[in-house]
């Protein structure tokens, strides 16, 4: 077999509920499918790498991701059932970025015979929408490419760049006591320490510097933990 039917391979990987992690039925499912078209994979972890041509020569890399986040509230259907309705398939993952996985491994089937200088690489990746852990252990494994396409959920327009990710996180430490006893024994909630100093802060940071395409970057508090009882002034919080 050398060509695939796009709407029903796309339903059978939808059906499968890869939430990132449980990434490997998902990856077991893209190498049978990788085997029936002659095309050469390889493991790593719950990450699949599919390659056609030579192992000389210039390399470009095709990647998408086959996890998905868990499936929220408000499906007026079962989005694992994955039908088609309509013309439209309804499913966690149809469009982030299952559709892209069954697009790069069609045209890997057309093309797999037409390489012959240099390789056709697609990666597809386990924990996209966590740690990023499989395009990790990809480039880890092959290296860096001489050029890639990434499979993502764009409209159809050719997107050039894309802003980076930093987590920062900040901690707060403190002197615990009963919360019955807050008037008459010393402490130093750390929660409150967070929340003044958050307070004090404006609702997000505009960084130096501007990114010709994307802009300038910005920073902006997303989660505070503190505390684990509702009876104990807490003495760590981390922003």
């Amino acid at each position: 077999m050398s060509s695939i039917d796009p709407r029903a391979r796309l339903a059978e990987l939808c059906a499968i509920p890869s939430v990132s992690g449980e990434e490997g039925e998902a990856a077991d499912w893209v190498q049978n499918l990788c085997g029936d078209l002659g095309l050469e994979t390889q493991r790593l972890g719950d990450s699949v790498v599919v390659r056609a041509g030579r192992k000389q020569g210039p390399r470009l890399l095709l990647n998408s991701h086959l996890d998905v986040v868990p499936a929220g509230e408000g499906w007026r259907a079962d989005p694992f059932d994955a039908r088609w309705r309509d013309g439209r398939l309804v499913a966690r993952g149809a469009n982030d970025a299952k559709a892209s996985v069954i697009a790069m491994l069609s045209a890997l089937a057309e093309l797999k015979d037409e390489v012959m200088d240099g390789q056709l690489l697609l990666a597809l990746t386990a924990q996209e929408e966590t740690s990023n852990a499989g395009m990790d252990a990809v480039i880890a494994e092959l290296g860096l490419p001489d050029g890639a396409v990434t499979g993502e959920p764009t409209g159809l327009e050719v997107v050039r760049a894309q802003s980076g990710l930093a987590v920062l996180v900040a901690e707060w430490a403190g002197k615990s006591c009963h919360a019955a006893h807050v008037a008459t024994v010393e402490h130093e909630s750390a929660l409150r320490a967070a929340v003044t100093a958050l307070a004090a802060q404006p609702e997000f940071w505009i960084l130096p510097g501007e990114h010709p395409e994307l802009g300038k970057s910005t920073l902006a508090p997303t989660v505070l933990r503190s505390g684990t009882r509702h009876n104990v002034v807490p003495d760590r919080a981390e922003l």
